[in-house]
């Protein structure tokens, strides 16, 4: 997530594995279309619907084909299930961001302390704290 600097405006960013719907240039022109980012693509904030972050199956994302082939349909969606829809038994537990555990981590991200870097950032990039999700099953 991000914010704007007097707290009035919160969007959610464009970083790796950000789920969001594709539109035309008209800002009302989205439709069935989505995407996911697979780097941040921080460029696209404020500028499409966000839907959401993958919590778990990125890895089947990033084996789709980018390029099509020739005779062939382009990934295509074969089924779509959304696990609040499912009889899925799997959960999802996100981190306390209000903790100063979470404090911690964004602290922690901000500067690398290996020697080899010769320049600190001194800041903290949004896409790279993730928060932390634990997936688990419901009984």
């Amino acid at each position: 997530m991000a914010q704007s600097e007097d707290g009035k405006r919160t969007w959610q960013t464009h970083c790796p594995g950000t789920f969001a719907m594709a539109r035309q240039n008209s800002a009302d022109s989205g439709g069935s279309e989505f995407y996911f980012t697979l780097t941040a693509q921080r460029y696209l904030d404020l500028n499409t619907t966000v839907f959401g972050r993958v919590l778990a199956g990125m890895e089947h994302v990033q084996r789709l084909h980018r390029t099509p082939t020739v005779g062939q349909v382009f990934n295509p969606i074969v089924a779509v299930e959304v696990l609040a829809d499912t009889q899925d038994k799997q959960r999802f537990m996100v981190f306390n961001t209000q903790s100063e555990a979470f404090r911690a981590l964004i602290a922690a991200r901000q500067n690398r302390p290996e020697a080899w870097f010769l320049h600190q950032a001194n800041h903290t990039d949004v896409c790279a704290v993730t928060v932390p999700v634990k997936a688990f099953i419901d009984d």
